[in-house]
């Protein structure tokens, strides 16, 4: 497999995604028109490595490293069970997001919550308060992940169910 050339960065924004080391520096995995495997060599300090290695050596962070903001609620934590979002809870995940930082609203919220209870997954964007919110599909715990809007990632900060 062939050696490749990382990019490196210093701030989160710089990349769309990303995998920081411990000393700081960013290795760029996902940016317009590059993209990096955690399993593709990379040639990082005069020595071949990969992602993977450098995380598995404690040299660098297995969780990605960001352009954009985000907060994760688990309403019920990790149960499977189909819940009812009863006022009270959804009050309480709305007051979570805007303590975070994002003025999640109960119309994306309702949206992300009927695609679930129907087994699909979903994302609701919010232009006018500037987030982005994604669930997963019902085969998984109920969950709803805010983030920040960006330019780059308007491929998938999108509204959907699937």
């Amino acid at each position: 497999m062939e050696v490749k050339k990382p990019i490196i960065v210093t701030n989160r924004r710089d990349c769309i995604w990303g995998c920081q080391l411990n000393d700081g520096r960013i290795i760029v995995t996902n940016n317009p028109n590059y993209f990096l495997r955690w399993d593709t060599p990379i040639e990082l300090d005069d020595a071949v490595t990969t992602l993977n290695e450098l995380v598995d050596q404690g040299k660098a962070q297995r969780k990605l490293v960001t352009c954009y903001d985000e907060h994760d609620i688990d309403p019920f934590g990790r149960n499977y069970n189909r819940t009812k979002l009863s006022e009270k809870k959804i009050e309480s995940i709305l007051k979570e997001f805007a303590e975070h930082g994002f003025n999640v609203t109960r119309k994306a919220l309702i949206h992300n919550y009927e695609a679930w209870l129907s087994d699909e997954k979903s994302g609701y964007r919010d232009e006018e308060n500037g987030y982005h919110l994604f669930s997963p599909c019902g085969c998984n715990p109920l969950s709803f992940r805010a983030s920040s809007l960006d330019e780059r990632c308007a491929d998938w900060q999108t509204t959907y169910t699937c």
